[in-house]
């Protein structure tokens, strides 16, 4: 299940006046569990990335693969930070142990956070320089 069609999210992203948008294709790839869906949320600005709230988009789809693919439409230029998780329980909730480490596959954008939350001068990326991004389930 999507939370919003391709088609709405790309006029709903278009509708934006701000600087030229520029369409973002993004993969996430490394996915082992072929069960449950992905989530990912799309933050602009550091403020809102470290917060985890404000998503400007966050988007469902289920797993059917080794690779999902999302078209993220027109983004008006600006720095972004991209997380994404496996939703493998379907709880709809990151699953985490007893000390808050993930017990779900989760990455970021620019595969930052290696050991770790990404930080968002990690995960930051300004789409009029970044057309496509893979995340590196982990």
């Amino acid at each position: 299940m999507k939370l919003l069609s391709p088609a709405f999210l790309t006029l709903l992203l278009g509708l934006n006046t701000g600087a030229q948008a520029q369409t973002l294709q993004v993969t996430v790839d490394n996915i082992q569990a072929q069960q449950g869906a992905l989530m990912l949320v799309l933050f602009k600005g550091q403020a809102d990335f470290d917060a985890s709230r404000a998503p400007v988009v966050s988007l469902i789809h289920q797993v059917t693969g080794e690779q999902v693919q999302f078209a993220l439409g027109s983004l008006p230029a600006g720095r972004y930070g991209i997380k994404v998780y496996q939703d493998i329980n379907g709880n709809g909730v990151h699953d985490r142990n007893p000390v808050g480490i993930p017990i779900e596959p989760y990455g970021f954008s620019n595969n930052g956070g290696r050991f770790g939350p990404a930080s968002f001068a990690e995960a930051g990326f300004d789409p009029a320089e970044t057309a496509a991004l893979t995340i590196h389930l982990r």
